[in-house]
């Protein structure tokens, strides 16, 4: 279910590779947000799932 995930979210996205959408396709299954301190990856997957740096995540667990 992951790999066939990962390859329809680079296949409709036209990426090249699958290594993003790993992590995208993931998140995705399991309903989650996508929190990553890699700007470039936020990005791809904003339109996709939903996402946070790390930083914003680890504030809100400070607050609690």
């Amino acid at each position: 279910m992951l790999r066939e995930t990962a390859w329809k979210l680079a296949t409709e996205h036209g990426w090249s590779e699958t290594s993003d959408a790993e992590y995208i396709a993931l998140t995705k299954l399991h309903g989650e947000a996508l929190i990553a301190g890699n700007d470039a990856l936020r990005k791809r997957a904003s339109t996709i799932v939903p996402t946070e740096t790390v930083e914003s995540f680890l504030a809100r667990l400070r607050a609690q």
